[in-house]
Protein backbone atom coordinates (compact mmCIF):
# COMPACT_ATOMS: atom_id res chain seq x y z
CA UNK A 1 0.00 0.00 0.00
CA UNK A 2 1.10 3.55 -0.85
CA UNK A 3 2.24 6.27 1.65
CA UNK A 4 -1.34 8.53 2.22
CA UNK A 5 1.01 11.53 2.67
CA UNK A 6 3.43 11.44 0.38
CA UNK A 7 2.39 8.59 -2.41
CA UNK A 8 5.46 6.50 -2.56
CA UNK A 9 5.30 3.07 -2.69
CA UNK A 10 7.33 0.44 -2.26
CA UNK A 11 8.40 1.47 1.33
CA UNK A 12 7.44 -0.01 3.81
CA UNK A 13 4.10 1.75 5.33
CA UNK A 14 2.70 1.52 9.37
CA UNK A 15 -0.77 2.42 10.33
CA UNK A 16 -1.53 6.17 11.14
CA UNK A 17 -2.03 6.28 15.06
CA UNK A 18 -5.61 7.88 16.13
CA UNK A 19 -6.82 7.24 12.34
CA UNK A 20 -10.40 5.32 12.11
CA UNK A 21 -9.29 3.65 8.56
CA UNK A 22 -6.86 1.37 6.87
CA UNK A 23 -4.69 4.37 5.74
CA UNK A 24 -0.91 4.00 6.13
CA UNK A 25 1.69 6.05 6.42
CA UNK A 26 5.60 5.76 5.53
CA UNK A 27 8.11 6.09 8.76
CA UNK A 28 9.67 9.26 7.26
CA UNK A 29 6.04 11.20 6.83
CA UNK A 30 5.02 10.14 10.31
CA UNK A 31 8.15 11.85 11.97
CA UNK A 32 7.59 14.46 9.63
CA UNK A 33 4.72 15.43 9.87
CA UNK A 34 3.16 13.63 13.37
CA UNK A 35 0.78 10.39 13.41
CA UNK A 36 -1.78 12.38 15.06
CA UNK A 37 -1.67 15.28 12.36
CA UNK A 38 -1.84 12.57 9.71
CA UNK A 39 -4.44 10.60 11.47
CA UNK A 40 -6.56 14.06 11.38
CA UNK A 41 -6.01 14.98 8.11
CA UNK A 42 -7.27 11.93 6.84
CA UNK A 43 -10.30 11.55 8.69
CA UNK A 44 -11.38 14.77 7.50
CA UNK A 45 -10.43 14.13 3.67
CA UNK A 46 -12.67 10.76 4.02
CA UNK A 47 -15.52 12.63 5.89
CA UNK A 48 -15.47 15.50 3.25
CA UNK A 49 -14.84 12.67 0.72
CA UNK A 50 -18.30 10.94 1.89
CA UNK A 51 -20.26 13.82 3.00
CA UNK A 52 -20.00 15.11 -0.63
CA UNK A 53 -21.68 12.19 -2.12
CA UNK A 54 -25.33 13.17 -1.32
CA UNK A 55 -27.84 10.63 -2.96
CA UNK A 56 -29.81 12.21 -5.41
CA UNK A 57 -33.33 12.81 -4.33
CA UNK A 58 -35.73 10.70 -5.64
CA UNK A 59 -39.95 9.81 -5.46
CA UNK A 60 -40.48 7.92 -2.37
CA UNK A 61 -43.21 5.51 -4.42
CA UNK A 62 -41.53 5.43 -7.84
CA UNK A 63 -38.02 6.55 -7.81
CA UNK A 64 -38.04 8.91 -10.52
CA UNK A 65 -36.25 12.28 -9.77
CA UNK A 66 -38.06 14.65 -7.98
CA UNK A 67 -37.58 18.57 -7.58
CA UNK A 68 -36.55 20.43 -4.71
CA UNK A 69 -38.94 22.97 -2.96
CA UNK A 70 -37.63 26.62 -2.98
CA UNK A 71 -36.89 26.34 0.64
CA UNK A 72 -34.25 23.32 -0.16
CA UNK A 73 -36.77 20.51 1.24
CA UNK A 74 -37.02 17.68 -0.51
CA UNK A 75 -40.71 16.15 -1.83
CA UNK A 76 -41.92 12.88 -0.56
CA UNK A 77 -42.83 12.03 -4.22
CA UNK A 78 -42.95 13.16 -7.79
CA UNK A 79 -45.87 15.50 -9.11
CA UNK A 80 -47.38 12.22 -11.18
CA UNK A 81 -47.46 9.92 -7.81
CA UNK A 82 -49.08 13.05 -6.16
CA UNK A 83 -51.65 13.45 -8.47
CA UNK A 84 -52.60 9.87 -8.35
CA UNK A 85 -52.57 9.86 -4.40
CA UNK A 86 -54.74 12.61 -4.75
CA UNK A 87 -57.18 10.69 -7.22
CA UNK A 88 -56.80 7.88 -4.83
CA UNK A 89 -58.25 10.26 -2.15
CA UNK A 90 -61.12 11.90 -4.04
CA UNK A 91 -62.45 8.36 -4.51
CA UNK A 92 -62.32 6.88 -1.59
CA UNK A 93 -64.06 10.03 0.11
CA UNK A 94 -67.10 9.23 -2.04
Amino acid sequence: MSCICCGREGLPTHPIPSHIGTLRACATCQSKIGGVELGLEADRLLTDYYMAMKPKPECQVCHSPVVLYPDGSVPMWCAACEEKRKFLVRQNAR
